[in-house]
């Protein structure tokens, strides 16, 4: 059977009078619990100011005690060089020779009234006939000049769907991106 320690003799318990101090006055103090503390604005004040202190100290100590040491040990701050530009002066008085003749384009290959260049992307290079005709339909309906060729290599047969002739270089730019985002990584490739 299970005692009850805390109602001895079936009698119920009481609560307890708060004893009253020896002068008899009862007072209206309550004890001071440390779970609530209370806000101080001078304690406060204080820490923030001592905190600002440090950080400042911390930052501008090393240069404070740099110049201490430096002025205890009778050394001044080595002074830094001075930055003297030569060139002007070394110019003046010599002259550059170039040679013109370099430059001058000496080929057919390279004059202004030869071929044009032109730029193609190959779209894809792909095994079927009718993947690559599908892919030229799909181009050639986004309005994009596209065609489809059949390429005999030495790993097979490959039908490529090329884009263009572009006359520029930003008109074949503008196409590769349109290509991108129909996920083509396409080719550039210079025809001319």
């Amino acid at each position: 059977m299970t005692r009850d320690y805390a109602n001895r003799g079936g009698q119920p318990s009481r609560p307890r009078k708060p004893r009253r101090s020896s002068t008899g006055n009862r007072s209206n103090h309550t004890p001071r619990n440390p779970s609530r503390a209370s806000f101080s604005a001078p304690s406060f004040s204080a820490g923030a100011v001592f905190g600002a202190a440090l950080v400042l100290l911390a930052a501008y100590a090393p240069t404070i005690f740099e110049e201490t040491r430096s002025a205890v040990r009778g050394t001044e701050r080595p002074v830094k060089p001075e930055i003297v530009f030569d060139f002007p002066e070394m110019l003046a008085d010599n002259k550059v020779v170039t040679d013109p003749t370099v430059y001058e384009s000496g080929t057919a290959e390279e004059s202004p009234t030869s071929t044009p260049q032109h730029y193609l992307l190959q779209a894809a290079s792909l095994r079927e006939s009718a993947d690559a005709d599908a892919l030229r339909a799909r181009l050639i309906l986004l309005g994009m000049p596209a065609k489809s060729e059949k390429v005999t290599l030495a790993s097979g047969t490959w039908y490529r769907v090329t884009v263009g002739p572009f006359v520029s270089q930003t008109e074949a730019q503008r196409a590769m991106t349109r290509l991108r985002e129909m996920n083509l990584s396409a080719l550039m490739l210079k025809v001319g």
